[in-house]
């Protein structure tokens, strides 16, 4: 076990700082008044402290919001951790937090830092103190002797985004050069529908794919058959016939299971079909056999979609799915049999391997950084800014509940302004640097990856 600076926790002095809870009995509500209601005269002390009681349960209840389940298992882990500090000091852990003393919270730090020796970055321990009544002191300290003595790099890591132009290249070299294999093809439509996915809805990978955090990890909660409604349209004014998806998302992090949701509406790409969301899922459909039998009995086939007619002469026709696979996930993953493999019929495509996949293909593809889903999700969060989305509308594409969580975790560190031409009074070319400050295909996805034979018997010898 790592070393750690010798700080008692608890000073014979006694200047340890107070907790102040923000529901504490001493404190008056907002009017300056010590209750909200007045209480009858004939009412006994016991029913008034139980009603007082009772009052501020509830009011303590509707303040209170379901955290995800990710956070609830990052709190389990500090909490796992401040245990095991507890224990190294020989102090209980709840009463070592009671105490809410600043040099007991400096000693966890060094402790934690002994403990995870490969953290080099200051906002990992930022992240583990986040706010106390000592804040003030807690940031001194963190900024000052903590990373000086660590050594702790300053900053965050570079916000990469990834727009239209570098995932038009990744998925045509996907599908025109890409040799990689993958355990059945199935997977290679998958993993192109996930990336439009992300791009066009802006969602995370643990709404369209199951999660692989700890607490979500095997609940084969996932984007399902049922949360899509595929629409044929024919407008009235003559013109070609279109497939419209809509694309309803429940599994956004913190919303699981509180019946909130958001449906993005998603249409065909004729011009692009490598881009085009509908045709990825036309495929898997197809393929799952997913589309009710009476459609098929009516003639519905691959190349009948869009002169597919209905009795009525409706303008509007919408394919249903079979009850058997509504509830069945879309992306799911291929299992080992006997004679090969294939595809599981009921389990949900874990976003590890998915992960793993587009990783592999932006290298191959020729991105000079890792291409991550969270790439797709700044760039769709800086695009909607830029484009002057209202707050709200911002605020339910993306999931969050506060404007600051995209300030400060998705807003790119690349100021995509041009502020050389606003200067010169001249032409603005914003485009070309918000293009710029993107990843892009910089690297020849012709070269090698590996050493031939001969230059390995060279290196060896």
């Amino acid at each position: 076990m790592g070393s750690f600076p010798t700080i008692d926790p608890y000073p014979e002095d006694g200047g340890a700082l107070r907790a102040q809870s923000s529901h504490d009995a001493t404190e008056s509500d907002s009017d300056g008044s010590d209750s909200e209601f007045e209480i009858d005269s004939d009412v006994s002390d016991e029913e008034l402290l139980s009603l007082k009681a009772e009052i501020k349960r509830t009011k303590t209840a509707t303040t209170q919001r379901d955290l995800a389940a990710a956070t609830l298992e990052l709190q389990k882990l500090h909490r796992k951790q401040w245990d095991r500090f507890a224990v190294r000091v020989g102090k209980g852990p709840l009463q070592l937090l009671k105490k809410c003393d600043a040099l007991a919270f400096k000693a966890y730090l060094h402790w934690y830092q002994s403990q995870h020796p490969r953290a080099k970055r200051l906002n990992t321990f930022e992240s583990v103190w986040k706010e106390s009544v000592s804040y003030t002191t807690m940031f001194m300290f963190l900024n000052g002797y903590f990373c000086d003595n660590h050594r702790l790099v300053r900053g965050s890591l570079p916000k990469h985004t990834v727009g239209y132009d570098g995932i038009l290249g990744a998925l045509y070299y996907h599908w025109f050069f890409d040799t990689e294999t993958f355990p059945t093809e199935r997977d290679r439509v998958q993993l192109a529908f996930f990336i439009l996915l992300l791009a066009y809805t802006g969602s995370r990978p643990g709404a369209i794919v199951e999660s692989d955090t700890k607490g979500i990890r095997l609940t084969n909660e996932a984007l399902k058959y049922k949360d899509i409604n595929l629409t044929l349209v024919r407008p009235k004014d003559g013109a070609p016939a279109l497939l419209v998806m809509k694309v309803r998302i429940v599994l956004d992090k913190g919303r699981r299971h509180r019946g909130a949701h958001k449906t993005i509406t998603l249409y065909e790409n004729c011009i692009q079909p490598v881009m085009c969301p509908i045709v990825h899922f036309l495929a898997l459909a197809f393929a799952d056999k997913a589309f009710h039998p009476s459609l098929i009995d009516a003639g519905l086939t691959v190349h009948r979609l869009h002169s597919f007619e209905c009795a009525g002469g409706r303008s509007m026709i919408q394919f249903r799915f079979c009850d058997t696979v509504l509830d069945k996930p879309i992306f799911r993953p291929s299992v080992r049999v006997f004679n090969g493999r294939e595809v599981d019929p009921q389990r949900a495509l874990s976003s590890k391997p998915i992960g793993q996949w587009m990783a592999r293909l932006g290298e191959r593809a020729g991105f000079t950084h890792r291409l991550k889903p969270y790439c797709l999700r700044r760039d769709i969060a800086t695009s909607l800014a830029d484009a002057r989305v209202s707050q709200p509308q911002l605020l339910q594409i993306l999931g969050y509940r506060k404007i600051e969580t995209f300030q400060k975790h998705y807003q790119s560190s690349d100021v995509v302004v041009d502020v050389q031409a606003t200067f010169l009074g001249s032409t603005l070319k914003s485009d070309m640097i918000r293009e710029i400050g993107k990843l892009c295909l910089r690297q020849d996805p012709n070269l090698p990856t590996s050493l031939t034979k001969d230059q390995k018997s060279q290196a060896y010898n």
